[in-house]
């Protein structure tokens, strides 16, 4: 599941990454908790943009711990954003799969890297 989450954001395959998550995958963000949705089109939602607007955009796995029902991720994200300001991103990002082998909750702890 790493490859393939890694692999579907480095190629800008919206449509494959939507589909590695269930239709009603949690996501949860421990420190910013209002930010919290459920469902697989907000995954849309949310990725369409940062796709379309860093195309610089790319997301490398630092180190991982992954069995057949969760991986621990941590990431690097880097992109430049329109105005020409970085929009990178750290830190560690939590999936748990459900039965159906898709990710069916998520736990987002990444922060903006300070440069």
């Amino acid at each position: 599941m790493v490859g393939k989450l890694a692999a579907a954001i480095n190629s800008r395959d919206l449509e494959g990454l939507v589909e590695l998550f269930d239709p009603d995958v949690v996501v949860e963000y421990p420190a910013h908790p209002g930010n919290n949705f459920r469902g697989q089109d907000q995954i849309w939602r949310n990725w369409a943009p940062i796709m379309a607007r860093l195309e610089d955009f790319k997301a490398t796995v630092i180190r991982s711990n992954a069995d057949e029902k969760s991986a621990w991720i941590e990431w690097l994200w880097e992109g430049t954003q329109s105005d020409g300001s970085p929009g990178d991103m750290a830190g560690v990002v939590i999936h748990e799969l459900g039965d159906n082998g898709l990710i069916s909750r998520v736990r987002f702890c990444l922060e903006p890297v300070d440069k």
